[in-house]
């Protein structure tokens, strides 16, 4: 049976169709894919990547802030720490033109590599001195932390506020020597 141009025709445009529908459906489908994945892969790791990064650049910052806490507060006794945070109440106190009406430490907690001892701080001043002590305590190179803070008016145009603070810093445990287990 011979065809004629016209089947010819349509047979190859038949052919061609299907050809390309079949290399549609298994080749460059599963191609532009792969290469959809693959750019969201890329993007997905350097996020990964840049957060990586930031994390470092945090670590270097926190390591140099973790040693000057060290050498400025950090130690193994309690009263150093104590007497380090008392000073620096003072002299924060004496800056900022704020009269400290009590300074008393609380009994210090531990866990196993730090203790904390916790403060409270009572006082009144201006509003400016108010401000001013407390921006001293946070920018401290002291370890401290403001755990709770009460601020009230003394008086009915609030020129005077009362200040009540409680206060924590760290220190260091000592190490227990190894026990000998051999005896």
């Amino acid at each position: 049976m011979a065809l004629t141009n016209r089947e010819r025709m349509v047979m190859i445009f038949a052919a061609a169709a299907i050809a390309i529908l079949l290399g549609d459906r298994y080749a460059l489908s599963p191609i532009l894919e792969k290469r959809a994945h693959t750019r969201q892969t890329r993007e997905a790791l350097q996020t990964e990547v840049k957060q990586s990064l930031a994390a470092l650049e945090r670590k270097k910052l926190l390591r140099q802030r973790w040693s000057q806490m060290q050498e400025a507060g950090l130690s193994y006794q309690i009263e150093t720490i104590e007497g380090r945070v008392f000073r620096h109440l003072e002299e924060s106190s004496g800056r900022a033109h704020l009269l400290l009406t009590a300074i008393q430490p609380d009994r210090p907690t531990t866990s196993q590599q730090f203790g904390e001892v916790d403060f409270m701080v009572s006082g009144s001043g201006s509003m400016a001195a108010v401000t001013q002590f407390l921006w001293d305590i946070e920018t401290s190179a002291l370890p401290l932390k403001i755990k709770s803070l009460q601020i009230g008016a003394a008086d009915e145009n609030a020129s005077q506020m009362t200040l009540q603070l409680k206060l924590s810093s760290i220190y260091l445990i000592t190490p227990e020597p190894a026990k000998d287990t051999k005896s």
